[in-house]
């Protein structure tokens, strides 16, 4: 029984160590991409405008897109935590 409660242990801890790697440490550009598409469709991007914010955590990240009248925030987070497409929403 101790085996089977630290072999779930560990593979917790090493699926939290791939989503932490995932979420903080690779590429962000799609993800920007994908968020600044979805900022997008709630403004108007003809009008100029920035990326002010990345906040990346475990879970996902989170980007703000300030126009000049307005600011968008964008969070990206995979579908089951580690795993599954990853979703933009504009909260």
């Amino acid at each position: 029984m101790d085996r089977l409660i630290s072999s779930v242990v560990v593979l917790l801890f090493l699926g939290f160590v791939c989503m932490a790697y995932d979420n903080v440490y690779r590429d962000i550009n799609p993800i920007r991409a994908r968020a600044e598409r979805v900022a997008c469709a709630t403004r108007d991007c003809t009008q100029p405008h920035k990326l002010t914010q990345i906040e990346r955590n475990v879970l996902g990240q989170t980007l703000t897109f300030r126009w000049d009248a307005a600011i968008v925030n964008v969070q990206c987070r995979r579908s089951w935590f580690a795993i599954g497409a990853r979703k933009c929403t504009a909260i």
